[in-house]
């Protein structure tokens, strides 16, 4: 059951429906009514995208008879301490961070000198990194976990601003990806004639 856009959900809004058995609860849900889930005793999976724990101290059994010995209660990465010590979460027994992969920026911009840029991951799975350019290089290339990927240019030696994209991908999640920009060198001549003008380059002083 979705229940996107929600905002709040009902006293005994899902009383008695035995045949739900996934449940996904957006992060635009600010309340909960008593009773809501009562009887859901299919339930194998509830997702709740909210980091900070819908108060439930008002509320009387909202998950009653849901078998918390064997739902799985998904939560946002970085919130499982907030749900294990909540009010009502905390009666189930196996609470799993969501996987996540996320980029501190998706565009970088290096100069045609070349260097070095980082970008930060956040993560809780295994990930790797592929580009599509052998000019720009990447380290690590792989891992578990958080990290901090740096990204190397060498230098462009051409007149134009020359492109690459960097996709990171994990298993269950959407790939990431970072487009790098590198310029190119400000001050190249351009011939398009058989003859070339210089007098607008050479200084008379």
């Amino acid at each position: 059951s979705d229940l996107s856009s929600v905002l709040s959900i009902e006293n005994n809004a899902f009383y008695n429906c035995s045949g739900i058995t996934s449940l996904n609860i957006p992060s635009s849900v600010t309340s909960i009514g008593s009773s809501a889930f009562s009887n859901c005793s299919k339930l194998t999976t509830i997702s709740v995208y909210n980091s900070t724990p819908v108060d439930l101290s008002s509320s009387y059994g909202v998950f009653n008879n849901v078998d918390k010995n064997k739902c799985t209660l998904n939560v946002p990465y970085g919130s499982i301490s907030a749900y294990q010590a909540a009010v009502q979460w905390k009666d189930f027994y196996k609470t799993v961070e969501m996987k996540t992969l996320n980029l501190s920026q998706n565009v970088v911009n290096i100069t045609n000198a070349g260097g070095a840029a980082n970008v930060a991951l956040t993560s809780n799975i295994t990930w790797t990194a592929s580009i599509d350019q052998s000019w720009l290089t990447i380290y690590p290339a792989s891992g578990t976990g958080n990290g901090t990927l740096t990204l190397t240019a060498t230098t462009n030696p051409s007149s134009s601003n020359r492109i690459a994209t960097i996709t990171i991908s994990a298993t269950g999640v959407s790939n990431q990806t970072i487009v790098v920009t590198q310029g190119t060198v400000s001050n190249f001549i351009t011939v398009s004639d058989t003859s070339l003008n210089l007098s607008q380059f050479v200084s008379t002083n």
